[in-house]
């Protein structure tokens, strides 16, 4: 967040491209070698982690294994294919990359079509994005401007930014573990569901939930088309909706029986949209959910499944994913990290032999993002992804009535695009701003 409060303040260190280039230059060819040599060490590590790997994976200190022994898979193996020769000038490759995308903006491509979001699903949506930012708790409301007069507790936060009742607030856990973030249940008899939301990364546990990016077998069942779905997910982020489950399963239950008629909804922001992506789906395989509706909406959503799950018809039956803008949190994965500094290094190549031009530079992104594009082990955010522009407004003739795009993530959130508000568009008080205000969409609470 201070991160995001320095980049508005202008100057040089407005350029996306600097911070991406000071973060490259912990790539240096030194640590990229020492991670090569530390292989022995990472392969220590697994093998006293592999063993404990899935047994009592509720201790802290197993979870932490865990953690060091995917991250260290991941380090070498990335290590291995990254070959930077001197990210000290990799600002000088993102400013021509900078050049390129937004002469061909290709991360325009992927727009399947312009979805009209009518009143109530805008109320929804608003409504939904509100019990997200609730969740970071009452002192990070107040640090992002959200704070109300009397908030002096999260449970009083969550209350009196969505308005919930005290006793529907059923369950709220404040910390984080490794592969556990916060949480919070209510009943909203607004939109007459049980609301399960998710916390976004907020502390150091929570970090290296996100790190743990080693892919995981998922299997879906689709039942109304008789189809078995075969893909692979986010490691961390699944063991996390594993573990957000065991803790809140029965407080669900027990709600679903008090209220027939409620549908379950999964929500979050960042790391807790891309849970609620995998909780949502995985409730909806349970018996005991089969009668409900089972959906989750995420708010700018990780990268958290592979294509074939993420676009699948059972995903988009239950998940719809919002992006605002160019949030690169969105974008980000192995492939596209890798690509991006693969790009801004072969960019300088060509600069240093003179052989950089127009032709050249377009040559060597349309390789790498073919290349990118090639391989199995990308993951995207779930279900249908709807991309808000930044210059989405209200329509000032109508106002029951917004834009958006629904969009194929695999070739609109493939790369990471480099622009002065790829970081700050990603907290939570941006999206709130970018929808409506759901106050004025009294077409569903009519419904």
């Amino acid at each position: 967040m201070k991160l995001a409060g320095t980049f508005m303040t202008g100057g040089y260190l407005h350029s996306a491209y600097f911070w991406l280039s000071v973060v490259g230059m912990g790539a240096s060819d030194a640590v990229l070698n020492a991670a090569m040599k530390s292989r022995a060490l990472a392969r220590s590590v697994q093998r006293h982690g592999d063993a404990h790997i899935g047994q009592n994976s509720a201790a802290v200190k197993w979870a932490v294994v865990e953690a060091l022994v995917r991250f260290s898979r991941l380090a070498t193996a990335t290590a291995e294919r990254l070959k930077l020769r001197n990210p000290l000038a990799l600002h000088k490759g993102a400013q021509e990359l900078v050049r390129l995308q937004r002469r061909y903006r290709w991360h325009r491509e992927g727009v399947e079509s312009r979805v009209r979001l009518d009143g109530a699903r805008l109320f929804v949506l608003d409504r939904l994005m509100q019990f997200s930012a609730a969740a970071y708790g009452w002192k990070t409301l107040k640090f992002l401007g959200l704070g109300r007069a009397g908030m002096r507790s999260n449970r009083s936060g969550i209350q009196l930014l969505t308005g919930v009742d005290a006793r529907d607030i059923r369950l709220v856990q404040d910390t984080s573990r490794t592969f556990r973030p916060g949480y919070f249940v209510c009943v909203d008899h607004v939109t007459r569901n049980v609301v399960v939301t998710i916390r976004g990364t907020m502390r150091l546990q929570d970090v290296v939930t996100d790190l743990s990016c080693e892919e995981t077998s998922l299997m879906l069942y689709d039942e109304a088309n008789d189809e078995h779905l075969h893909g692979t997910a986010h490691g961390g982020f699944l063991q996390a909706a594993h573990n957000v489950k065991a803790e809140v399963q029965d407080t669900v239950e027990s709600a679903m029986r008090e209220f027939p008629a409620y549908g379950l909804q999964v929500t979050g922001h960042s790391l807790g949209g891309a849970c609620a992506t995998l909780l949502a789906l995985i409730w909806s395989q349970e018996a005991v959910f089969a009668s409900r509706e089972v959906r989750a909406v995420s708010f700018a959503a990780p990268c958290c499944l592979s294509h074939s799950l993420a676009r699948s018809k059972y995903a988009k039956k239950h998940i719809s994913s919002l992006v605002l803008g160019d949030d690169f949190v969105c974008r980000l994965s192995l492939v596209s990290v890798e690509g991006f500094f693969r790009t801004c290094d072969e960019l300088v190549q060509l600069a240093k032999n003179h052989m950089l031009c127009e032709d050249s530079g377009r040559k060597t992104l349309e390789r790498i993002r073919a290349e990118g594009q090639a391989r199995r082990d990308r993951l995207f955010p779930g279900g249908r992804v709807f991309h808000i522009p930044l210059q989405s407004r209200y329509e000032p003739a109508r106002h029951d009535v917004y834009m958006a795009e629904e969009v194929d993530p695999a070739l609109s959130l493939s790369e990471i695009v480099l622009t002065p508000k790829m970081f700050n568009v990603h907290l939570p008080t941006r999206y709130l701003n970018a929808l409506p205000n759901g106050d004025s969409c009294s077409d569903f609470k009519k419904a």
